[in-house]
C-alpha cells in the first residue's frame, strides 16, 4: 500500500494498462461464446445474482454486498455508450462487427482485445473488509505459521468519486485511440467496484471499415496495425546490444506496448490526474502466452526456493564450521594440557625419586651416625639398599604413572585428530554438494532465461510468420478479387490445376481431371448414347461457344428472308 492509503495524504502512483489478445478458433459460434464468456464475468452485475455467486465462488476478491455498485455499459453505435440491459446486448454488437470482416477469421486471428485498468493508489483507501486469499489454483493461501492469509479490500476515498469516473472515462478514450475504428471498436465495458481494488474491464476487436463495390459494409482486420508488427509502422531508433551502436528498426509489438504505457501515462497527466511520470522498470509491459507465463513463473519460484534452501545450508554450515573450529582449539588445548600435564609429571616422578633416594641415603648416613656399634655396618647396608629400593618403587610408580598420562593424552590427542578429520570431511562433503546445487540452479536458471528469450523470439517469429502470411493471403485475395478472369481464355490453366488437384476414392488416389473425365463420358453417354463422337471431350468450352456460334450463324444465314418466308398455318393445321 502507498503511503497515500496508509496517511491520507495522495500522491501520485502509477497508471497500469494490461492488455490481452484472445485468438479466434476460426469458429464464429465459438468466438461468440468466448466473447459472451469475457462479458459476463465483467458485467456480472448485469448478469444477475446467481452469476455473481457463482464467480464469487471462485473469486474471494469478490464482495458480493458491493456488486449492486459496478457500472456495465454497452456501446450505442451513435459514437457513446449507454447503461447495458442485458449481456446478449454487448455480445451481438460484436458478432454484429465480426460478421462484416472479409474474408473472415480464420484461425489464430485476434476476434477480441481484452483490457483492465486499475485506478491509481491516489484515489483509494481501505473499506474495512478482508477476503481470504487462494493460490492459482484454488488451494487457501497460508503464510509461514500455517494460517490462512487475508488480504484488504479497497474503495475510492469518499468525495473523489467523480474524479475516478473520470478517470475511467479518460482510459476508455485514450484506449480508442489506439483501435483502427476508434470508439465504434469498442463493445462495451464495466467499472468494477465489487473486487479487492477499484478497476474498469473493456472488450474491444481491430476492425475496421473496407468497403467494396460488392459490399459497402465490408470490414478488415487490423490487429497488426494496432498491436503487431506492419510494413506501414514507422522506423525508430535503437541501440544494439552487441554493437552499443544506434540503428533504425522497423517499431515490433513490443516497442509499440512500451510506447502505448508511456502515451497513457502522458494522456492523465496532461489531464490533471495523480499518475507517475516515469517508467516503472521493474514492472515489464511485454507478456508471454498465459501458459509461457505460468512456466517461467513457475521456473524462476523454484529457483528462488532453491537458491533461499542453499543460502540457508551455508549458513548452518557456516555455523557448524565455526563450531568445528571452535572445538578443535578446545581438543588441541586439552591434548597440549595432557602432554604438558604428563612431562611435568615425570618431571616431577624424577625428582620426587631423587629426593627420595637422597633422603634414604641422609636417613642411611643418621642411622649410620646414630646406630649401634655392632650394627653400624649392618645398619648402613640395610640403610642405603632400603632408601635405594624405596626411591627405585617411587620412580617407576610416577613413570608409569607418567606414561598413562601421555598415553591418555596420546589417545585424547588422535580422538581429537580423528573428529576434527571427520567433520572436516562431512563440511567438505556439505560443501560439495552445496556448490552443485548452487551450480545446478545456476545452469536451471540460465536454462530458464534461455528458453523463455527462445519462446519469446518463436512467439515473436510466430506471430510475424503468421501475419506476414495473412498480409500476403489479404492482398492475394484483394488481387483475387479485383481481376476479372475470362475462364475461356484460360484453358491451360484450369486443365493443369485439375491435373495437379488430388483426392482419395474408393479407386485410390484420382486427380481432379481424372474424375472429371469420368464425369463427362458419363454425361456424353446420357446425352448422345453410345454412337457418340468421342473428340467431343477434348473440346474446350471455349471451342464449344465458337462451333456454336458458327452453327447458329450457318443456320441463321440460311433462313429465308422475311419477304421469301412461307404463308404461316394455323394452329390448328399445324396441330393436324
Amino acid at each position: 500500500m502507498s503511503e497515500a492509503n496508509a496517511t491520507g495524504v495522495s500522491r501520485a502512483s502509477r497508471a497500469s494498462m494490461d492488455q490481452r489478445w484472445q485468438p479466434s478458433t476460426g469458429r464464429a459460434a465459438g468466438d461468440s461464446r468466448s466473447r459472451e464468456g469475457l462479458v459476463t464475468e465483467a458485467q456480472r452485475a448485469t448478469a444477475g445474482p446467481e452469476v455473481v455467486q457463482f464467480y464469487a465462488a471462485r473469486n474471494p476478491a469478490i464482495n458480493i454486498e458491493k456488486s449492486f455498485l459496478n457500472v456495465d455499459m454497452v456501446n450505442d453505435g451513435a459514437n457513446g455508450f449507454r447503461r447495458t440491459e442485458s449481456i446478449a446486448e454487448v455480445v451481438a454488437y460484436g458478432d454484429a462487427r465480426a460478421e462484416r470482416v472479409k474474408p473472415g477469421l480464420g484461425e489464430g486471428n485476434t476476434f477480441g482485445v481484452t483490457g483492465v485498468y486499475h485506478l491509481p493508489w491516489a484515489y483509494c483507501e481501505l473499506d474495512g473488509t478482508t477476503y481470504a486469499a487462494v493460490n492459482d489454483d484454488g488451494s487457501p493461501r497460508l503464510d509461514k505459521s500455517g494460517e490462512q492469509v487475508m488480504l484488504p479490500r479497497y474503495r475510492i476515498i469518499p468525495g473523489r468519486e467523480g474524479e475516478a469516473m473520470r478517470y475511467f472515462e479518460a482510459v476508455i478514450a485514450f484506449k480508442a485511440s489506439l483501435l483502427p475504428d476508434g470508439q465504434r471498436g469498442i463493445h462495451g465495458y464495466s467499472i468494477n467496484l465489487d473486487e479487492s481494488r477499484p478497476h474498469l474491464q473493456e472488450i474491444s476487436d481491430c476492425f475496421y471499415a473496407a468497403p467494396s463495390k460488392k459490399d459497402p459494409l465490408a470490414m478488415r482486420n487490423g490487429f497488426s496495425k494496432a498491436f503487431g508488427r506492419h510494413p506501414k509502422d514507422p522506423m525508430v531508433e535503437v541501440v544494439d546490444p552487441k554493437t552499443g551502436k544506434t540503428k533504425m528498426v522497423r517499431e515490433d509489438a513490443s516497442m509499440k506496448m512500451e510506447r502505448y504505457h508511456k502515451e497513457l501515462k502522458q494522456y492523465l497527466i496532461e489531464r490533471g490526474f495523480e499518475v507517475e511520470a516515469e517508467r516503472d522498470e521493474a514492472r515489464h509491459d511485454r507478456k508471454l502466452s498465459l501458459a509461457d507465463y505460468k512456466e517461467v513463473a513457475h521456473d524462476r519460484s523454484v529457483i528462488a526456493a532453491a537458491e533461499a534452501e542453499i543460502e540457508a545450508a551455508a549458513l548452518v554450515i557456516e555455523a557448524e564450521s565455526e563450531q568445528v573450529a571452535q572445538r578443535t582449539l578446545v581438543v588441541d588445548d586439552i591434548a597440549l594440557s595432557a602432554i604438558a600435564t604428563a612431562e611435568r609429571t615425570e618431571m616431577e616422578a624424577g625428582l620426587v625419586a631423587e629426593a627420595t633416594v637422597q633422603q634414604a641415603e641422609e636417613v642411611a648416613v643418621g642411622a649410620e651416625d646414630r646406630g649401634y656399634r655392632r650394627g653400624l655396618s649392618k645398619g648402613r647396608s640395610e640403610g642405603r639398599a632400603t632408601g635405594r629400593r624405596e626411591g627405585e618403587e617411587i620412580k617407576t610408580a610416577a613413570e608409569k604413572s607418567a606414561e598413562r598420562t601421555r598415553a591418555e593424552a596420546d589417545r585424547i590427542r588422535r580422538l581429537a585428530v580423528l573428529d576434527t578429520q571427520r567433520q572436516q570431511s562431512e563440511h567438505e562433503e556439505r560443501m560439495r554438494e552445496v556448490n552443485e546445487k548452487m551450480e545446478a540452479a545456476r545452469r536451471w536458471e540460465a536454462q530458464a532465461f534461455a528458453e523463455e528469450q527462445r519462446q519469446v523470439e518463436l512467439a515473436e517469429a510466430a506471430s510475424r510468420t503468421l501475419r506476414e502470411a495473412r498480409e500476403a493471403k489479404d492482398a492475394y485475395e484483394t488481387a483475387a478479387e479485383q481481376l476479372e478472369i475470362n475462364k475461356d481464355e484460360l484453358p491451360h490453366l484450369r486443365e493443369q490445376f485439375m491435373e495437379e488437384k488430388k483426392f482419395n476414392t474408393r479407386n485410390g488416389e484420382r486427380s481432379l481431371a481424372e474424375i472429371a473425365d469420368a464425369g463427362a463420358k458419363d454425361k456424353l453417354l446420357k446425352t448422345f448414347g453410345p454412337s457418340a463422337d468421342p473428340s467431343v471431350l477434348t473440346v474446350t468450352r471455349g471451342q464449344a461457344k465458337e462451333r456454336k456460334a458458327a452453327a447458329a450463324q450457318t443456320v441463321k444465314s440460311a433462313m429465308p428472308t422475311q419477304g421469301q418466308r412461307p404463308v404461316q398455318r394455323s394452329s390448328s393445321v399445324q396441330r393436324q
